[in-house]
């Protein structure tokens, strides 16, 4: 029995077993609940790379491992091992249980993942295939040989709906790497699929593959992956996901596997993070740096940026404060903490953010400044003031930092027009900015609202236009009256518009006059001013007036 640290993907990633773009996509496929195994001869890294990538799925599913000796070391979680009853001399034939037998004792408890821990021929592969199908499946395979067993795997006749669940498998080999004490290296040599074949079985496709002689893995990009990955593709034709979903969940496990602690307990402390709540929030915030226009490095050192959005923030992170400063570190957003006390002083928040940006600054760092909701109904605009005084204060005190700073503000909202605002006031403070124009293409609005359950999808991209948060509440839940009443908070007189909404989705079809005008529940000027509203959010039919 092996007595060892377990290692985190992190570590592995760092000892350059796999690439981070690697470890992403086997992170992806088992989150997926397909069938996927590691191969490779003894003492090769199959374990290793096998409890690795388990430690950082989600916490909240439920695991079964099944081994001679208990290898796998799972954090805490709902985790159930079993150990498979050898015949050693010491035991009765007639009561040893084999790995079969186990599998179809334990598949009753229904676990989300099922994980077995070593498998020696093909048949036993694709037996376990088929019974555990409905659920994760992982294995490792030792075999001195693993191009022959694939080659075995890939002539044989696979019944029934096994070769769709049977995603692929990666290769570990021990290679010789430069002279020295650690010549001998452990590399995952090659990832392959399998695609289903017309004949009944399945064909082996490469995916990734480790070049020696330059120690490098290819593909290297996201779009080269998808180039090579038959699976991926099918899965976006069969569930209908866009490709570029696709890519963005990868493109952030990518990102987060980089920031993961080195330490086993930690890194799986931190994936546990990222599938709460929050961390769904936090995760969404590293879109930033991502759906920027423009490169970091093509920002002017000590002037302020401006990002424009034509079209509200649509894509951009929600769940958040409607102003933020963000850090941004090599690549990784953080919100600075703002002053939480009671009766805090608007120069005490101030001086929280100049802090912040001054210590960025000094270092050359990228510092957004989130401003996006600055019109809500009644509320005094605030917050271009503060990231005008704040700017100003900041080169006062700096001149022209090496820092760059970035302040991304919507153009206009129903209420108003902070951008313009935001320029008055920075003018006015005599602070040099650039602008930038970013407009978001329809297309891209309807495809961040695709999760939401109407018939007609095209009837929210205004309305989401007018609530940037309104795609936060609707992934946590809310009905569409929900999301848009917490968007307004305790100002009830702009609730009418959440009742036109839920009417809107009840109808498939915007609102008549007369029926807005029943649901405003007013006359007048009032009632003209109400439509008006409901109008620019194509909530109610357009007249020949308008």
């Amino acid at each position: 029995m092996k007595i060892f640290q377990p290692m985190s993907i992190r570590q592995l990633i760092d000892l350059k077993m796999l690439s981070p773009l690697m470890a992403a996509y086997l992170w992806y496929v088992c989150e997926s609940k397909r069938a996927f195994f590691i191969a490779g001869p003894e003492d090769s890294g199959k374990t290793t790379l096998l409890n690795a990538i388990l430690s950082i799925l989600d916490h909240r599913s439920s695991y079964v491992t099944i081994e001679d000796f208990n290898e796998l070391q799972l954090p805490e979680r709902r985790w159930k091992s079993v150990s498979v009853r050898r015949n050693w001399a010491l035991v009765d034939p007639r009561y040893e249980l084999g790995i079969e037998d186990v599998v179809e004792k334990e598949i009753e408890e229904r676990p989300d993942y099922l994980v077995v821990g070593e498998v020696r021929e093909p048949k036993q592969l694709i037996s376990l295939v088929s019974a555990t199908m409905g659920h994760g499946f992982m294995t490792s395979i030792r075999v001195k040989n693993p191009e022959n067993f694939l080659a075995r795997l890939t002539t044989m006749e696979i019944p029934g709906d096994v070769p769709d669940v049977l995603w692929g498998c990666a290769i570990i080999q021990r290679a010789r790497g430069k002279p020295g004490p650690y010549q001998v290296t452990k590399r995952v040599t090659k990832i392959v699929e399998f695609i289903p074949s017309p004949k009944g079985g399945v064909e082996a496709a490469e995916v990734f593959a480790w070049n020696p002689d330059r120690n490098e893995f290819y593909p290297d990009s996201l779009n080269g992956l998808w180039e090579r990955s038959k699976r991926l593709q099918k899965l976006s034709d069969e569930l209908k996901i866009p490709k570029d979903e696709i890519l963005d969940d990868i493109r952030r496990r990518i990102f987060l596997l980089k920031e993961m602690p080195k330490d086993f307990e930690a890194a799986s402390k931190k994936a546990a993070e990222l599938y709460s709540e929050k961390a769904l929030s936090e995760a969404r915030m590293l879109e930033v740096a991502w759906l920027l226009p423009i490169d970091a490095s093509e920002l002017e050192e000590g002037m302020p940026t401006i990002i424009e959005l034509k079209n509200y923030d649509i894509l951009l992170p929600s769940g958040v404060l409607d102003e933020n400063v963000i850090r941004v570190v090599g690549g990784r957003a953080e919100i600075y903490p703002e002053p939480k006390r009671k009766g805090v002083r608007e120069e005490e928040i101030e001086e929280c953010y100049i802090r912040f940006l001054e210590k960025d600054a000094r270092s050359g760092k990228v510092s957004i400044l989130k401003l996006i909701e600055s019109g809500r109904p009644g509320a005094e605009n605030i917050y271009v003031k503060r990231v005008a005084r704040i700017l100003y204060e900041l080169y006062a005190r700096l001149g022209r930092p090496r820092g760059r700073v970035v302040i991304i503000v919507s153009s206009y909202n129903q209420l108003g027009y902070p951008a313009k605002e935001l320029r008055d006031e920075l003018s006015s403070h005599t602070v040099p900015y650039r602008v930038i124009n970013f407009e978001i293409e329809e297309e891209e609005i309807l495809r961040a609202l695709r999760f939401v359950k109407i018939k007609n999808p095209e009837l929210l991209v205004s309305l989401a236009k007018g609530f940037p948060k309104l795609i936060g509440h609707l992934r946590r839940g809310a009905s569409i009256g929900e999301a848009i009443r917490r968007e307004l908070g305790g100002n009830k007189n702009f609730h009418f518009i959440a009742k036109a909404a839920e009417k809107v989705v009840e109808l498939n079809r915007p609102l008549t006059t007369s029926e807005a005008i029943k649901i405003t529940g007013s006359r007048g000027g009032s009632a003209s001013l109400r439509l008006k509203i409901l109008r620019s959010l194509d909530l109610v039919q357009k007249t020949s007036a308008d």
